[in-house]
């Protein structure tokens, strides 16, 4: 029977944001190939099977020294590897290693992988190459100054509040940022030379690979979102009469944040002359005051809904979803779920970067945001948002339903077929 080990950060089972959401997805495979007893995991944070708590977050001596020395003096790791380096973890670590013994080990992130010897059993998720996030960041920065980015974004948690305070310094901020952006292009390519690496965003496969001959192997790996609906329900013209768009994303992140501003800020009235009984939607949790700001400004048309629940209602009643990202890597499995549901997506390159779409045949890309108005307006049309209603549900169905991700995710983890009566 084949055993399976999970070494990362966070347990990834709250679905908190995208790299959790694709952690949880090989896990529930593998679980569901070999069984719950032969998937063992061990994590910094969350429950971690029989080896809960193995690994111990630095404290803030250890990490500060870690930055200051690893980081900042000899520039051997990233920041994000430095804040959890120790020999103890690297000793516990591979004490679990040794005491499994498994014939696969999946890895979080560069942040795991400094931990871990050579291994031709191991595979590290990239998730993003984040050295291209950082420089697109820095690109944001420098043509807008008084934009908070908040680049440190959900990982400011594993940082001590004092190192931490002092990076939100915009001046530190830019300059951590180039360093940190540089560092983590070093380890990425060092971790595809000593292991096996998937990254999500199919694009970046080419780009680490054109950045070492050395490569062990590196793949795309597609997100399993567990989203399978058995038909196209988008069938009532409700859905174009009400004129009803959706803007989808947790707004404390930084290019949802910054773009949604940015597009209601300059596009708002265009919208409106165009679409006088237009609605945009607004959902995800933390609006900042700058976007309620706005919606009061326009009750009739801007509405904050916040978290909501269950998407699938509010796609349904949806015209389209918009995706006016004026920045960003990866992918954005908010469109991925729309696909899931056939709503159409009006969205830049940003939007659907790493999603194998094509415009006006399933999603409508638009980098000029002074069209979205004319092209909100031409998915209120019946025909053209049936055309790409169905061209986007066929992609998901091609790419991203149970059945296909069963089959790829068979082949990257050289698995075969899953049977799906063996017994957990």
């Amino acid at each position: 029977m084949s055993k399976v080990l999970i070494i990362g950060i966070n347990n990834p089972s709250k679905l908190d944001n995208g790299k959790s959401v694709v952690m949880n997805g090989v896990i529930s495979f593998l679980k569901q190939r070999y069984g719950e007893k032969n998937v063992k995991s061990v994590f910094f944070s969350g429950e971690s099977n029989e080896y809960k708590d193995v690994l111990v977050k630095p404290g803030f001596f250890t990490q500060s020294r870690n930055i200051l020395l690893y980081s900042l003096l000899l520039r051997k790791k990233a920041i994000q590897e430095a804040v959890f380096y120790s020999r103890g973890n690297t000793k516990r670590i591979n004490n679990v290693i040794n005491d499994v013994n498994p014939d696969l080990i999946i890895i979080d992130t560069i942040r795991i992988a400094q931990f871990i010897p050579e291994n031709n059993k191991a595979i590290v998720y990239l998730d993003d190459l984040f050295s291209i996030r950082y420089e697109k960041m820095l690109e944001i920065m420098s043509k807008h100054e008084s934009v908070d980015l908040n680049s440190i974004g959900n990982f400011g948690k594993f940082i001590p509040n004092k190192v931490l305070n002092l990076i939100k310094i915009k001046a530190v901020e830019k300059s951590l940022l180039r360093i940190e952006k540089n560092l983590v292009f070093k380890s990425e390519v060092k971790t595809a030379e000593k292991f096996q690496t998937l990254l999500i965003n199919g694009n970046e496969v080419n780009v680490l690979s054109d950045r070492s001959m050395k490569v062990v192997g590196i793949n795309e790996i597609r997100p399993f979102l567990n989203l399978e609906p058995t038909v196209l329900s988008r069938r009532n013209k409700h859905v174009v009469n009400e004129k009803r768009f959706i803007f989808l994303g947790s707004m404390n992140i930084a290019h949802n944040r910054v773009s949604i501003i940015h597009f209601l800020e300059t596009q708002m009235q265009n919208i409106i002359t165009k679409i006088p009984d237009v609605k945009i939607v607004l959902i995800g949790k933390h609006a900042p005051t700058e976007v309620r700001k706005i919606a009061e400004k326009h009750p009739r048309n801007i509405e904050i809904k916040g978290f909501v629940e269950c998407l699938e209602d509010e796609f349904s009643k949806a015209t389209a979803m918009i995706a006016p990202l004026i920045f960003g890597t990866g992918v954005k499995l908010k469109v991925i779920d729309a696909l899931s549901q056939g709503l159409p997506v009006i969205s830049t390159d940003y939007g659907v970067e790493g999603i194998k779409l094509t415009h006006g045949e399933n999603c409508i890309v638009e980098n000029n945001l002074d069209n979205y108005g004319e092209l909100m307006l031409q998915m209120t049309d019946w025909k053209k948002n049936q055309i790409i209603s169905q061209g986007s549900y066929d992609i998901f169905q091609k790419y991203y339903s149970t059945e296909s991700i069963n089959k790829h995710y068979g082949t990257l983890f050289n698995v075969g077929e899953i049977n799906a009566n063996k017994k957990k």
